[in-house]
């Protein structure tokens, strides 16, 4: 049984020589994939707020971006981790669901440097393209 038009998966392999270069998991399923037979799915993201926020207004992007989360719960995240006996995480021994969260913490301060880097190159250019402009 070959995956559906509109099903979510995750890029688990590039083979760069290859005709089929695209190797996608969905639910534990493998295909390989040309890149004309792919779509890149958006993630969802709530717009961003203007400058110069009130509460309520930092409040209601907070939930959006809650909302959003929850939609990567429903989706992507049912897609890995949704078992037929509840979430993969009710499932695992202890020490193995200890090991599974700091993997992940390591992947939040992994994107978190990268972040740091982006935001601290664009200060450098920020920098030097306001030299000279009065603060």
């Amino acid at each position: 049984m070959g995956h559906k038009v509109g099903q979510v998966g995750t890029l688990t392999r590039i083979h760069a020589d290859s005709e089929y270069p695209y190797t996608i998991d969905i639910d534990g399923r493998t295909g390989i994939y040309k890149a004309d037979e792919l779509e890149s799915a958006k993630p969802q993201r709530p717009a961003l707020p203007p400058h110069g926020l009130t509460s309520a207004q930092l409040g209601a992007y907070v939930d959006e971006f809650i909302r959003a989360a929850v939609a990567r719960v429903n989706g992507v995240g049912a897609d890995q981790y949704a078992t037929s006996d509840g979430q993969q995480f009710e499932g695992m021994p202890l020490l193995g669901l200890i090991d599974f969260a700091r993997e992940e913490a390591q992947d939040l301060a992994a994107y978190a440097a990268m972040l740091d880097i982006r935001l601290g190159r664009l200060a450098a250019e920020l920098r030097n393209a306001m030299a000279g402009v009065p603060a």
